[in-house]
């Protein structure tokens, strides 16, 4: 019983936490699809890549 009421407490402090945080991650600015962010990164060549041309799988 001791534990079940300590975990209730716990997760409601860790609720307010979160809650007081969320107006300061309005303010932030959205974040970029996946979709964008995948081709980006697919451009940028690999560290250390040696190759010159486009790997032919």
């Amino acid at each position: 019983m001791t534990r079940e009421r300590t975990a209730h407490h716990l997760l409601g402090v860790r609720l307010e936490q979160l809650r007081g945080q969320s107006p300061a991650q309005t303010d932030q600015p959205g974040s970029v699809p996946w979709t964008e962010r995948l081709s980006k990164l697919a451009a940028r060549p690999l560290d250390g890549d040696t190759t010159t041309g486009p790997v032919i799988a």
